[in-house]
């Protein structure tokens, strides 16, 4: 039996393939409280190994992806390997065309001024039935964030798309974790795909595990980001010496 969990650097993911997570995602969308989706990247979990508040969020989250490929390599180093790649990006375009044939709705928050507005309305049109109640971007002030939340808790939708920035998203959904929201999915820059902002890696680049090379290429700027992958990489060898 696969293990329903993997640590990497003390941080749980979820071992579940594609499907197994649109139907967890599906049954929290029936359940009257608060769910948070999360899909750490070696990025990630390195900003967790010196942000205490950051690592309680994720080991509490309701459902952890494998995501980024390098946390798939480094279940592999440390000998207990995830069954597949789950992109949170591919679930929830999956979840979004299963919601459009129920009467959950959505909202989508971040991303650049008018980036989640062109989302929902490509969306809508991808997914006719899809209800796509509220948008707004991911710049604000304290006192427009207050409007937010809520515009939030009026319009009440079940499923919240964040498009913060690492970090902000999973610590606002969880200190925002009392708005009637069933779940709050931190999926990167998910907004901007769905928004034809940013164009993922061909396909056979993302079968091939090389989807990091294909946004390098395109966003330079990721260079200076991903100067914590070698040390990433040095600390998974030493938990897996360690039998942790």
């Amino acid at each position: 039996m696969a293990d329903a969990k993997i640590h990497v650097l003390r941080v749980p993911i979820d071992n579940v393939t594609e499907s197994e997570a649109v139907d967890r995602l599906l049954t929290f969308l029936e359940e009257d409280r608060h769910h948070l989706l999360v899909t750490p990247n070696p990025e990630m979990i390195m900003l967790a190994q010196d942000d205490p508040s950051f690592m309680e969020i994720l080991r509490a989250a309701d459902l952890s992806l494998p995501d980024g490929v390098g946390v798939v390599l480094a279940s592999r180093f440390i000998g207990r390997p995830f069954r597949e790649r789950v992109p949170g990006c591919d679930v929830i375009q999956i979840l979004l065309e299963k919601m459009a044939h129920t009467d959950h709705t959505v909202y989508f928050f971040g991303a650049a001024p008018g980036v989640a507005a062109q989302a929902k309305e490509n969306m809508e049109k991808k997914y006719p039935g899809i209800r796509i109640i509220g948008v707004h971007d991911g710049y604000f002030d304290q006192e427009e964030e207050k409007l937010i939340c809520e515009e939030i808790r009026q319009k009440r939708p079940d499923l919240l798309m964040l498009g913060l920035s690492m970090g902000m998203a999973e610590k606002w959904a969880y200190a925002h974790s009392d708005l009637p929201v069933r779940v709050s999915a931190c999926v990167g820059g998910t907004i901007d795909v769905l928004a034809g902002q940013v164009k993922r890696a061909p396909a056979l680049m993302r079968k091939m595990g090389v989807e990091w090379l294909y946004r390098l290429i395109r966003q330079p700027w990721r260079a200076v980001r991903m100067l914590r992958l070698p040390v990433f990489v040095l600390k998974v060898l030493f938990q897996k010496t360690r039998g942790s």
